[in-house]
């Protein structure tokens, strides 16, 4: 595994990578390959080996720096639908789809539960820390015979190598990228061990064995369930999409979506608004999180804790935010950023000077339409996410906010509080960020966004971080004045 590693530093990545380079230095010549190069970028990045797909995506990006430029209406076609195949193919529903397999039995467990089993596997006290009794122990399956250490194993995942076992049973196996923590080593299928005619694989457990206690072992619905699905294949997928937000992010920043029309910035869009929807639904849905966790999904090396797309939620948010920005600047539906600061202009440069229209080949009343459409969509998503987030950590406080429950408090709930918190932290920039950006838009503009904005803005002014309120606090200072200048007439008449 090192070696296939090593391989993909050492040639595999500066291969692609000249590549990429010789189509965008002779790209006029080259153009006609433009589908063959791409479909190997997305092969390249559709990859369960995380190295290598990130291989692809940085080369994708590459390919985006150097040689957008020279793109035309049709190259910008096929980069967008490449794009678009690329966010759809590397989604992870697996996460999602298996929640029925995971959460669909009539034992279900309860939240104290799964915080109890996970508090005190992050401390270190066995997974049994629930306070009670220990439930009795199911017959379960004959104990895999661990191999001599350095041994050489086959799992699900690939050849691996066998460092240790720790008290609990749970496996310590080596790859190239890391450390897999399995719990009765799961994961392997055998032991590969030399012989005359090759490598052959030996098993770990005697198979009769197996299957009389297969037989023999009662169905628990309560218990934790295996991961129908490839984790590392999934975690790859997680990676990737963040990958590609960050790429059009980059895109954005320096401009590179200038020539684009209508049509393909609203493609993007769609793609961004369905990452961030994708992984603000599972962020939310914190049992199908605990049972991931419970399962074994991510609890490896320097990972244990609630499976999270926090990174990729907020990413997601924050270009969308960049970009329905972009849109409204096109539109003159806010102040352009560069006007915030005059004094520039003094410094006589031009580019101080340079109109912020001609950003997007879009015209500025389809930009009008589609930035207001957009600002509302972002703004209703993330305002709920933010009030959900608010009532949890409200709910978990009064459970155990008393005098008796804080003398009482278990290390589990303090756990879920911690946790609630920084995700709450985490969040908090962006719901500042989109309404940072309501807040700028002109007050022509601004008045008839009124009636779905003011129902948002109450939920933060009940559940709201102190930035947000903040924020809140300055619509509110832009917007009530103006209204209040309706009810001088009708004052006037009460006077009178």
């Amino acid at each position: 595994a090192s070696l296939d590693h090593s391989w993909l530093k050492t040639t595999c990545m500066p291969a692609l990578t000249a590549l990429v380079r010789l189509h965008a230095h002779a790209f006029r010549r080259l153009e006609p390959l433009l589908p063959n190069l791409l479909s190997l970028l997305e092969a390249c990045a559709d990859q369960e080996i995380e190295g290598l797909a990130r291989i692809g995506v940085a080369c994708f990006r590459v390919l985006l720096e150097e040689a957008a430029p020279r793109f035309g209406p049709a190259p910008w076609a096929l980069v967008v639908a490449s794009l678009r195949r690329l966010f759809e193919a590397s989604r992870p529903r697996s996460l999602v789809d298996c929640r029925e397999f995971l959460l669909g039995g009539p034992a279900a467990f309860s939240d104290d539960e799964a915080d109890d089993h996970e508090a005190a596997s992050a401390t270190g006290a066995g997974a049994g820390a629930g306070g009670g009794a220990a439930a009795p122990q199911q017959p379960t399956l004959p104990a895999k015979v661990p191999p001599p250490v350095g041994a050489s194993v086959l799992t699900r995942y690939g050849r691996a190598a066998f460092r240790s076992v720790r008290a609990d049973g749970t496996w310590l196996l080596s790859f190239g990228g890391g450390t897999l923590y399995a719990p009765d080593g799961v994961c392997v299928i055998g032991e590969i061990v030399a012989s005359p005619v090759g490598e052959q694989l030996r098993p770990l457990r005697d198979d009769s064995a197996l299957t009389a206690a297969a037989q023999a072992a009662p169905v628990d619905d309560g218990a934790p369930r295996p991961l129908p699905f490839n984790s590392v294949r999934v975690v790859t997928q997680c990676v990737v999409q963040v990958e590609l937000i960050q790429t059009v992010s980059a895109m954005a920043a320096r401009g590179t979506l200038r020539p684009l029309g209508a049509h393909l910035v609203s493609e993007l869009l769609d793609e961004l608004e369905a990452a961030a929807a994708f992984a603000r639904n599972f962020n939310a849905d914190r049992p199908l999180r605990r049972a991931l966790w419970r399962s074994g999904f991510m609890r490896f090396a320097r990972q244990n804790k609630l499976p999270s797309l926090l990174r990729q939620e907020t990413t997601a948010s924050n270009c969308l935010v960049g970009l329905v920005r972009t849109l409204l600047e096109v539109a003159d539906c806010v102040e352009p950023a560069a006007a915030a600061k005059p004094e520039s202009k003094a410094d006589g440069g031009a580019d101080a000077a340079e109109p912020r229209a001609p950003l997007l080949g879009i015209e500025p009343a389809i930009a009008r339409k589609e930035g207001l459409a957009r600002l509302r969509a972002l703004a209703q998503g993330v305002v709920w996410r933010s009030a959900r987030m608010a009532r949890e950590h409200a709910a978990a406080t009064a459970k155990h906010g008393s005098i008796v429950g804080a003398t009482h408090r278990s290390s589990a709930s303090e756990a879920t509080d911690r946790k609630l918190e920084r995700e709450g932290e985490a969040f908090a920039p962006i719901v500042v960020a989109v309404l940072g950006l309501a807040g700028s838009l002109k007050p022509d503009v601004l008045r008839p966004q009124l009636s779905w904005l003011w129902p948002l803005l109450c939920d933060l002014v009940a559940h709201g971080s102190r930035d947000a309120r903040e924020a809140v606090a300055h619509i509110l200072r832009e917007t009530v004045p103006q209204h209040a200048a309706c009810l001088q007439p009708a004052e006037a008449e009460d006077s009178a």
